[in-house]
């Protein structure tokens, strides 16, 4: 019964127009983020490090795939199958979320700003998906965040003042 009252959201682009104009200001949000993030990235250098030969290849992928698609937008001449516009999403989410893991990784900093990227998933989710796969993409972009501190962690200790203040000392 609710399927009929609420058909999925991924179909309720009623429209060409309405569907290149909601993907396109997803696609410009992650042009300026993926080219924000490399400016931030060089500005900061001092704290995250010069940005990677790697981590500028992968952040142009990421960018050149958004401008395909949003070249492949401007072309359209009718609105794409439902199966289309949801395999259309999750590709983007899966793009981000792997954008944001790989440059996190090359980063090799606690406090990655690559993160910022697992945003733009949970935005096209809500306006596509259920809530129960909304929550779905919530949870993975959180596993992902705390994953890579544990990670991180796991191979940076943190300096434990308590060994030092334990540690015996010889008598002079």
């Amino acid at each position: 019964m609710s399927k009929q009252l609420y058909p999925d959201s991924s179909l309720l682009v009623s429209d060409l127009v309405a569907f290149e104009r909601q993907e396109s200001v997803f696609v410009i949000l992650n042009l300026i983020l993926l080219a924000g993030l490399l400016l931030l990235h060089a500005f900061f250098s001092s704290y995250w490090g010069a940005p990677t030969r790697m981590q500028i290849v992968i952040l142009g992928a990421g960018f050149a795939l958004k401008v395909a698609e949003l070249i492949w937008l401007q072309s359209l001449k009718k609105t794409p199958p439902p199966t289309a516009l949801v395999l259309l999403t999750w590709a983007s989410i899966l793009l981000n979320l792997t954008l944001a893991v790989l440059l996190a990784r090359l980063t090799d900093h606690e406090d990655s700003p690559y993160f910022v990227l697992t945003v733009v998933p949970i935005l096209e989710a809500s306006f596509r998906f259920h809530l129960i796969t909304v929550l779905g993409v919530v949870s993975v972009s959180a596993f992902y965040n705390f994953v890579w501190a544990w990670q991180y962690f796991q191979r940076h200790p943190p300096l434990s003042t308590w060994a030092s203040i334990l540690k015996p000392t010889s008598p002079p």
